[in-house]
């Protein structure tokens, strides 16, 4: 009988292992994980071109590849991402534009064969104030009549915004007449001599970038031609009907490939700013003006020549935020006011600024004397 019962239990100890290690390799009957996403916040510049990579959303699967879909977004069109990997990029650069949408948000459903889930994307899009960049023509820069400018906000960008005004404290004179353009080889952004002259090393440029601000490209043509050709009508929200309103004008040779060796200054007709040439003569038809009318985070401010702060070929500007300071930046630009005014005074000369030691100034290229009553439009800014 004990054996019996010896040889029955251990029949039966087989069977239960037997049995166990089958179902063991049957594999593992519990469903499987589902997808998990974890949200997303990160920030990017405003003005960020399209392409623009903003970063990833980090996702696990259940079972199979994922997919990544963007269900919802504010402003629509914002962002776009990859189906694949989840990297989030910028769409459309318009809407990042801290002003009117300081964030940007969406949600990103991410699925496999199985499951999905959802992430909550919030994108931070921060403030980028205009600056002034000091350029100088140097032998690595230079080449013909062009100075190529080395920056971050303008490397690679054709549709970067510039003005610029000459800077004498180098100790460089520059009788010429410059504007700006886009070299799609280099590019880069060049100060271009209009005459085709070459460029004088160590000329030098204060160079305003607007990231922000309002700075729009005016092409003349016949459609906004004045009474004459000398003149071109501005037609802008910000300067129509605005006789206070302050203009920076620089030539461009873009988009249109038209030089322009003149001296121009800006004017009101009591309804709209016009830009003008200070002989008189034809403005080149297609010719562009590169036209800040708004700086962000700039102070703006006239200056008028007089008897008390002219000295010879240049005029002392007395200002809290040029006085003593040889690092303050600006950029100007003649205003010959509206009819009737006391700054209605002709220059057709080049001009430029220096610092004098103690002041800023604004002086004639060719060293003949500043005229009374000429009065200047400034934008200073300390970025």
């Amino acid at each position: 009988m004990k054996t019996t019962l010896k040889i029955s239990c251990c029949f039966i100890l087989i069977f239960l292992l037997t049995f166990s290690c089958s179902s063991d390799d049957d594999g593992d009957t519990s469903p499987p994980a589902n997808v998990s996403a974890s949200d997303f916040t990160n920030s990017i510049a405003e003005n960020s071109e399209n392409g623009t990579i903003i970063g990833n959303v980090q996702a696990t699967a259940g079972q199979g590849d994922l997919n990544y879909v963007i269900s919802t977004q504010t402003p629509n069109g914002a962002l776009s991402i990859n189906p694949s990997t989840g990297e989030l990029s910028v769409a459309n650069s318009t809407l990042f534009d801290f002003e009117t949408n300081p964030s940007i948000t969406a949600s990103v459903t991410v699925s496999d064969d199985l499951s999905s889930a959802t992430s909550s994307v919030t994108v931070n899009v921060s403030d980028v104030k205009d600056v002034i960049y000091k350029h100088t023509a140097s032998v690595g820069n230079t080449e013909g009549e062009d100075t190529f400018i080395d920056h971050p906000y303008l490397n690679a960008n054709p549709n970067a915004k510039i003005a610029i005004s000459h800077n004498w404290n180098d100790g460089t004179y520059n009788n010429k007449t410059t504007g700006v353009w886009y070299n799609p080889v280099e590019m880069k952004w060049a100060i271009f001599n209009e005459d085709t002259t070459p460029m004088l090393e160590g000329s030098t440029f204060n160079v305003y970038i607007a990231m922000d601000g309002e700075l729009i490209t005016h092409i003349a043509t016949e459609a906004n031609q004045g009474t004459n050709s000398s003149y071109t009508i501005i037609d802008h929200p910000l300067a129509n009907g605005n006789p206070n309103q302050k203009l920076i004008v620089t030539t461009t040779w873009d988009p249109n490939s038209v030089y322009n060796p003149k001296n121009y200054g800006v004017w009101y007709d009591g309804t709209n700013w016009n830009i003008y040439t200070e002989g008189a003569s034809d403005i080149p038809n297609n010719a562009a003006f590169n036209v800040l009318i708004k700086g962000d985070a700039a102070e703006e401010f006239s200056h008028q020549a007089t008897a008390a702060n002219i000295s010879g070929n240049y005029t002392i500007i007395d200002h809290a935020s040029l006085n003593n300071n040889p690092d303050a930046k600006f950029v100007f630009t003649h205003n010959w006011g509206a009819e009737g005014d006391s700054r209605n005074v002709v220059l057709d000369k080049t001009l430029s600024l220096w610092y004098t030691g103690t002041n800023w100034s604004i002086y004639t290229e060719d060293l003949s004397v500043i005229p009374e009553d000429i009065s200047f439009d400034i934008v200073v800014t300390d970025n």
